[in-house]
C-alpha cells in the first residue's frame, strides 16, 4: 500500500530481515477484523487471505475495517501483485509462483501435522510407557503421509523438498511400527500389552515382555526422530522462503511422563550439524535407524532386536 521494502538484508552476510507483517484479509477468527465469512479456519491461512503489509497499514487496516473491506484489500493486493508480476523476468515469475504454491503446501502440511498442538499429541506416544494416538490424530497422520508421497513439488527450493521427503519418511515407519502393535481403546488407539497373552512365569513371558518393551522405546524413538524431522523441515523454510518462519513460537519440544514421582520431562531435539549433512537425508530408514538412534541427542532404546546384545531401554540423554 505505501511501497516500502519490507524485507530488509542489512549485512550482505545475514538472511534478510522481514520487518513487515503478515497480516489475513479475512480474519484468521470469527471475532476479528473482516471476520464475518464462510471461510473455514484452514482457508482462512491459505496464500490467498494473505497480504503483506507494513506495521503502521497493518493498524490502520484493522481499525478501519468498514473502510478497508475484503474486496478492497482483495484488489489491493491483486493490483500490485500483477505489477510485480509485469516487472518480473520468466524465471523471476516461476520463482514466485513457486513461493506461491508452497505457502499453500505448507498450510496443509501444518494443518494435518497439527503443528499448533505438536507437545499435546506426541505427548501421548511419550506417556505411561504405552504409546497411545486418538484415532483421529491417528487418520490425519496416515492422510498425510500419503499425501505427502503423491505430492508434486515446485522446482525451486529443493532444500525444503528435501526436508519434507524426510519427514514422511519418518512418518511412514512411526506408523507403520506403531500400528503393527496397537489396538482400539475407546476414542484412542494404544500399543497393546502383548505379553499378558503369556503364561506366567515362563520364559516366553518374559521374552513377550523385552519384546513390548522393545516395540514402546522403537515407538518413543521415531517419535523423537519425527520431532526432528519437523525442526529440520522449518530450518529449511526459514532458510530459502521466509526467515522470519516461526521464530516467536521457536523449535518443537515434547514432553515424556509421568515419571514415578509425577514429574514430567521436556525434551529438546535437533539433529546436529553432522546429522544434517549425511546424503540424502538425516533419517536413515528404519533398519539402520536401530542401530545409530543411540547416537541421537535423546533416545528410549538402543539394539535392532531383543537378541541384539546391545538391547536395552530406558531414556538415555548424550552430553
Amino acid at each position: 500500500m505505501c511501497r516500502r521494502e519490507l524485507l530488509v538484508d542489512e549485512v550482505t552476510t545475514d538472511d534478510p530481515s522481514l520487518v513487515g507483517d503478515i497480516a489475513h484479509i479475512v480474519a484468521e477468527k470469527e471475532g476479528g477484523p473482516r471476520g464475518n465469512s464462510p471461510l473455514t479456519l484452514e482457508q482462512r491461512h491459505l496464500f490467498s487471505n494473505l497480504v503483506l503489509l507494513c506495521k503502521e497499514h497493518h493498524k490502520i487496516v484493522d481499525d478501519n475495517k468498514e473502510k478497508y473491506t475484503v474486496e478492497l484489500l482483495t484488489g489491493i493486493k491483486n493490483k500490485h501483485e500483477m505489477a510485480v508480476k509485469d516487472a518480473l523476468s520468466p524465471p523471476d515469475m516461476a520463482k514466485q509462483r513457486s513461493v506461491e504454491l508452497y505457502a499453500d503446501l505448507l498450510s496443509h502440511w501444518e494443518d494435518a501435522a497439527e503443528i499448533e498442538n505438536w507437545t499435546g499429541w506426541t505427548s501421548y506416544m511419550l506417556g505411561s510407557g504405552q504409546p497411545r494416538l486418538f484415532k483421529d490424530t491417528a487418520e490425519q497422520l496416515e492422510d498425510l503421509r500419503t499425501w505427502l508421497f503423491n505430492r508434486i513439488w515446485p522446482d525451486h527450493f529443493p532444500e525444503v523438498h528435501q526436508a519434507m521427503e524426510n519427514f514422511r519418511l519418518v512418518l511412514s515407519d512411526l506408523m507403520r511400527v506403531f500400528n503393527n502393535h496397537s489396538e482400539t481403546s475407546g476414542d484412542m488407539l494404544s500399543t497393546q500389552k502383548f505379553y499378558c497373552n503369556a503364561d506366567p512365569g515362563t520364559d516366553a513371558e518374559r521374552r513377550a515382555l523385552k519384546q513390548y518393551e522393545f516395540q514402546v522405546a522403537l515407538v518413543q524413538d521415531l517419535t523423537l526422530e519425527l520431532t526432528r524431522a519437523t525442526n529440520f523441515v522449518c530450518d529449511a523454510i526459514r532458510q530459502s522462503l521466509d526467515p522470519s518462519y516461526r521464530l516467536n513460537e521457536g523449535v518443537f519440544i515434547v514432553e515424556s511422563g509421568p515419571y514415578m514421582d509425577l514429574s514430567w520431562k521436556r525434551h529438546r531435539v535437533a539433529y546436529d550439524n553432522d546429522q544434517r549433512q549425511v546424503t540424502p537425508f538425516p533419517y536413515p530408514g528404519l533398519d539402520k535407524f536401530k542401530v545409530i538412534r543411540k547416537d541421537r541427542d535423546y533416545h528410549w532404546g538402543e539394539g535392532t532386536s531383543i537378541d541384539d546384545p546391545e538391547f536395552r531401554v530406558g531414556g538415555v540423554s548424550l552430553p
